[in-house]
């Protein structure tokens, strides 16, 4: 009679771990997240030209069937949009345009290089948005945050000689990725700011100043390319603060 081999304790570890590796790896095949499983956006190909704009709204016409006065109101007119009765003291004339499309684009803004002239986003009602504001009397652009009617400033930036000025106009660059948007005003480019959920992309005609004034400023248009989302390196980080990766995104999400 053939004595019966007892496992070793070694035996019997082993076995045990290759067990709940087993295990693990059936769990994770059928309990993953599908953002596991999404397939990397691929690169542009170079040598395909780039695809033209989406949308261009002459604000010289007419103002988009999907524009809204939160505050002020607004008319077309020769050389753009403009300030047509400001609001109370108490807050600043604003026009939002919704950004039809996907969670990234790029809206382009063009006007009058004009004191407190400005592009809102983020905007969350008329008296809660970010906006850059063009300074040319100082030389300066200026990315602020408006929180229950109260402006503070996040950031200054110099304009680039001769830019903003004269008349040459001004143009501001707003691009969108997600809940991720940044600014370049006249050539200078601002930090990235994270609007809260749920905030639609939009950007918004706001006056300050002496652009507050009804007829004091002009916005021509606006230009929308919906675009591959961008780099990370496109989006500086606002104070100090970094961009979660997707896998920390998914691992967040319990992924």
């Amino acid at each position: 009679m053939t004595a019966r081999r007892v496992p070793t304790p070694a035996a019997v570890a082993v076995g045990a771990v290759v067990l709940a590796a087993v295990i693990v790896v059936l769990g994770l095949s059928l309990g993953t997240d599908p953002l596991g499983r999404t397939a990397p956006v691929p690169a542009r190909a170079r040598a395909v030209a780039e695809p033209g704009a989406d949308a261009t709204l002459d604000l010289a016409a007419a103002l988009p069937e999907t524009a809204s006065a939160l505050a002020g109101e607004w008319a077309p007119g020769p050389g753009g949009a403009t300030v047509e009765t400001a609001p109370p003291a108490s807050g600043l004339p604003l026009l939002t345009i919704p950004l039809d499309g996907p969670p990234w684009a790029t809206a382009t803004v063009e006007g009058s290089a004009v004191e407190g002239w400005s592009v809102a986003f983020g905007i969350d009602g008329p008296s809660s948005y970010w906006a850059a504001t063009l300074h040319p009397a100082v030389g300066t652009v200026e990315l602020v945050r408006v929180a229950q009617g109260q402006a503070s400033t996040l950031a200054t930036r110099p304009l680039a000689a001769g830019a903003g000025t004269g008349d040459a106009g001004v143009q501001a660059v707003v691009r969108w990725q997600g809940r991720q948007v940044q600014v370049e005003l006249a050539g200078a480019r601002l930090p990235t700011v994270t609007v809260p959920v749920g905030v639609a992309p939009a950007v918004g005609l706001l006056g300050r100043g002496a652009a507050a004034q009804p007829g004091g400023a002009r916005w021509s248009s606006v230009t929308i390319v919906a675009e591959s989302p961008l780099a990370d390196a496109l989006l500086p980080p606002l104070l100090g603060a970094r961009h979660v990766t997707a896998d920390e995104a998914r691992q967040g999400l319990g992924g």
